[in-house]
């Protein structure tokens, strides 16, 4: 990896820990009526969907999870950060390829229960928030301890059901593009994850803003 790639990869990760921080200390000067900040914790199936020279269905596997800090500007708009980590191995064939991919994603977070004024009854307790944005993908290559950077882009949809003012359960499906930097004899270049986690939501008010 030469030094300006290598600089450039030091700089996102440097501005998704700000916004990591930014997240973590927003929860101490949250100042509207309702609770701005929430943690995600996520894990489930991930299902690769474009692949080259790779059998999507023998790599195919539950070896994923996901932490995200999220910040709600008002109750229909937020950022978060994310990192996902992703485990795929050939579960039939142990010689061909493993990879561990450690993502890092800035997103954009719309409530779509409250950006379409769904009924109050149903959003108070329940909503769709939908979730773009792009990222950084760092993949290493365990047999050969190859090292590849991707850039990535992602979009996706959580279902989300309170279970409390503080926590609620979560199951996301999205999807991810991966953009090699290099070219790789076998790669997986888009994945599908389909998840279930919960959402703690921080701050000393009574609502969160995902409910407000």
């Amino acid at each position: 990896m030469n030094k300006k790639k290598r600089s450039e990869n030091k700089s996102f990760i440097l501005l998704f820990l700000s916004c990591i921080l930014l997240t973590t200390t927003s929860t101490f000067a949250q100042t509207k009526k309702y609770n701005q900040v929430s943690i995600e914790l996520s894990s489930g199936a991930q299902i690769p969907l474009l692949a080259k020279n790779i059998s999507r269905a023998e790599y195919s596997s539950l070896q994923q999870f996901q932490l995200s800090g999220r910040y709600m500007f008002n109750p229909k708009f937020g950022m978060k950060g994310s990192f996902g980590f992703h485990g795929f191995e050939n579960r039939k064939k142990s010689e061909k390829p493993k990879y561990n991919l450690y993502r890092y994603n800035i997103e954009a977070v719309f409530n779509l229960a409250q950006l379409f004024e769904i009924d109050y009854r149903i959003r108070e307790r329940a909503t769709i928030l939908a979730h773009t944005g792009g990222g950084f993908t760092f993949v290493n290559e365990l047999n050969t301890s190859e090292k590849t950077d991707y850039l990535n882009v992602n979009l996706g949809f959580a279902a989300q059901v309170k279970l409390s003012n503080h926590i609620s359960i979560m199951g996301d499906l999205s999807v991810i593009k991966n953009f090699p930097t290099k070219t790789v004899e076998e790669e997986i270049e888009m994945y599908a994850l389909v998840s279930i986690g919960l959402v703690f939501h921080l701050g000393d008010k009574r609502h969160a803003a995902d409910w407000y």
